[in-house]
């Protein structure tokens, strides 16, 4: 996970609405881009979404599930 002592709900929550939603939508569009496009779990963490490789874990995994469950 992260360095931080706050749990991702608790960054989550002190977000402002907007933050949260252009979050999400960035997100959606990123899984959904995925999706039709094809590419690993990893590729989505790292190269459409930006992350690093600790992100692996704290995504996993339920990102994973996200991965491969979705079809479009």
């Amino acid at each position: 996970m992260t360095l931080s002592e706050q749990t991702p709900k608790e960054i989550w929550d002190s977000l402002s609405y907007e933050q949260r939603l252009a979050a999400t939508a960035h997100v959606f569009e990123k899984i959904c881009d995925n999706a039709r496009e094809g590419g690993t779990f990893r590729f989505l963490i790292y190269d459409r979404l930006g992350f690093r490789e600790d992100a692996y874990l704290a995504l996993y995994p339920e990102g994973m599930q996200i991965k491969n469950g979705f079809s479009l």
